[in-house]
């Protein structure tokens, strides 16, 4: 177990990385940290849930990928985080549910991939795109509702998820690569069902 004190800013890159014995993270309240670094918490495979206090503004790349046994990570309601790193929760593949905060208006490359416990994901109201891979692999997945401001969704986004059967797209929705969902799947849009998309 490790706290973190109130008056630090920065955990620094690769700060725990690897840390295999690693089970609790205490930020302390109030904190003032604003930047989680690259890999700070990459591997700490006994690492089971994690509150990001709301003053932080970023996340970094693989900040907390191949934590295997992260099951809950929350967000303050208010929070001000306005980055989360590519891979930042890749592979973290007892991770269950996810809402991220509508702070966020990008969800970056392979972010949650392989995820493969994920099942209820909430995408904030602010966002305008989906990066490549983001939740390739999420294979326990079987909805998504894509919010009304998205305009973009990258290529292999949901591909290799095998459960999603339903997904619901928004009229704003105008650049979708041919590739970001798998085949055979039910998409509604405009109130009109298609049994499989072909854009």
């Amino acid at each position: 177990e490790i706290r973190i004190p109130t008056s630090l800013t920065t955990i620094g890159a690769n700060a725990f990385d690897g840390c295999v014995s690693l089970a609790k993270v205490d930020f302390g309240l109030p904190s003032t940290l604003m930047t989680i670094g690259e890999n700070a918490f990459y591997k700490c495979v006994l690492l089971k849930e994690i509150a990001i206090p709301k003053s932080v503004t970023t996340i970094k790349q693989s900040a907390f990928e191949e934590c295997t046994s992260l099951e809950k990570v929350t967000f303050n309601d208010s929070q001000s985080l306005n980055s989360i790193g590519k891979r930042a929760f890749a592979s973290c593949t007892s991770l269950k549910q996810i809402c991220i905060p509508n702070s966020i208006n990008s969800i970056e490359e392979s972010v949650f991939q392989g995820c493969s416990s994920l099942v209820d994901v909430k995408l904030p109201t602010s966002l305008t795109s989906i990066k490549v891979n983001s939740f390739k692999g999420c294979n326990s997945l079987k909805e998504i509702v894509i919010p009304s401001n998205c305009s973009t969704i990258e290529s292999n986004v949901f591909q290799n998820c095998s459960s999603l059967s339903k997904v619901t797209i928004p009229k704003s929705l105008t650049n979708i690569n041919s590739s970001a969902f798998p085949s055979n799947i039910k998409i509604i849009r405009d109130n009109s069902w298609f049994a499989k998309y072909s854009w």
